[in-house]
């Protein structure tokens, strides 16, 4: 009998790699939560997403099955008949689905990440009650701790640090903290594995991302010359790890009995990471190789928190027309001076040691991102995306009858 795996989060670009994952690697079904008015509509917006994985698109309806619900609300928005229907067939859960945007209120961020945790906690409890959940797993981020150089184990977590307490460099992380700590508390009563990605970037293979934000923008901001200053320290490291190593490292564990009530730490491993002057290096000499610009060695000027902040507000006066770019670095900087040390050890112990190259890993991403412009990915057809354009504020575009 195939196992049928219920996905939040599957128009996401680490819920895409998921489900991509589980079609290729395994025989199992996938039912797909996707937030719209009806299944129809749920339907049209998965294969937007999908445009690029024709393969995931084409089997709608027979392997893979798009509903429409929303996990903020009671029943996942569901009627209460087909939520029972749906529940009786589910064998696993995988939740990703989560609110990412880093600078709006906590309240608001809570309605997907904390109620929405909660609403699919509340499902497998009804699924672990009717017939035996299999496995709930959840995915968390690894920035839910403290930026501090101390070695973060997997499997220390404490619920008796109050949020408000925590330093947190967005909304966002407070949110996935309270979160994860819905899910570690009941993980002696449902089955349960959580995992913490770092920053996750494209593809090792292919250098495939969605969206170009995180570190991509600054990065496009360095090679188009328009900064030329990091404020931050050049020593410091750099986290991040390819989308196919997350999806693979939760769909595995996922179906692994010794991954049962276990948290994964899916980062690169500490000795392995670049600095922040080590990247810069290479993405010069990459420049130079392969786009024959000659980028002048950054600036790097490190400044607490408050000066990086007064530093940009200069900036912005000095470039308005870069306001909203620089304003996404703001955000992003701090990323860059991250100090924190994720332990490996569940992660090593059941999927081995960690093999990607973080040289080869770039190279790959800033082919592809060079390759389509850095330009944003919507879920937008190319006709929505002309008339969202122009009623846009940050990026107009004008339409002239020819």
């Amino acid at each position: 009998m195939k196992n049928i795996i219920f996905i939040t989060g599957s128009t996401g670009f680490i819920g895409t790699n998921i489900v991509k994952k589980i079609i290729s690697d395994t025989d199992n079904d996938v039912v797909c939560l996707v937030r719209d008015k009806n299944k129809d509509m749920a339907v049209c917006r998965l294969k937007k997403v999908w445009w690029d994985f024709p393969e995931l698109a084409d089997l709608i309806g027979s392997r893979i099955e798009a509903i429409d619900g929303d996990i903020a609300e009671d029943n996942l928005g569901l009627d209460l008949d087909e939520y029972k229907c749906l529940l009786k067939k589910v064998t696993h859960i995988i939740h990703a689905a989560a609110d990412i945007r880093l600078d709006i209120p906590l309240k608001e961020l809570k309605k997907n990440n904390v109620y929405g945790t909660s609403n699919l906690l509340q499902f497998a409890f009804d699924i672990d009650k009717d017939h035996g959940l299999k496995r709930f797993s959840y995915v968390s981020t690894a920035y839910i701790f403290e930026n501090k150089k101390s070695p973060i184990y997997e499997n220390y977590f404490s619920d008796k640090d109050k949020i408000c307490e925590r330093k947190y460099i967005s909304n966002y992380e407070a949110s996935k903290f309270e979160a994860e700590m819905l899910v570690q508390n009941v993980k002696n009563q449902i089955p349960i594995s959580i995992y913490r990605p770092s920053m996750v970037v494209g593809d090792s293979a292919t250098g495939h991302i969605k969206t170009f934000n995180t570190i991509f923008f600054p990065l496009r901001l360095y090679l188009t010359g328009k900064i030329k200053i990091f404020p931050t320290n050049p020593e410091n490291p750099v986290n991040m790890v390819p989308v196919d190593y997350v999806a693979d490292a939760i769909v595995k564990t996922t179906f692994m009995p010794d991954a049962e009530g276990l948290v994964f730490n899916l980062v690169s491993p500490y000795g392995k990471l670049p600095t922040v002057n080590e990247m810069i290096k290479f993405i010069r000499e990459w420049a130079k190789d392969n786009l024959s610009l000659k980028l002048q060695a950054p600036l790097f000027i490190h400044l607490n928190t408050g000066m990086v902040k007064l530093f940009y507000r200069i900036l912005k006066k000095l470039m308005p027309k870069n306001k909203s770019e620089l304003d996404r670095v703001i955000r992003l900087l701090p990323y860059l001076n991250d100090r924190r040390n994720f332990n490996r050890e569940n992660v090593d112990k059941l999927l081995g040691a960690y093999n990607v190259s973080w040289k080869p890993l770039i190279s790959k991403m800033l082919e592809y991102a060079v390759y389509m412009g850095f330009m944003h990915r919507s879920d937008r057809s190319v006709h929505e995306q002309i008339v969202y354009r122009l009623n846009s504020k940050s990026r107009p575009i004008k339409y002239h009858d020819i």
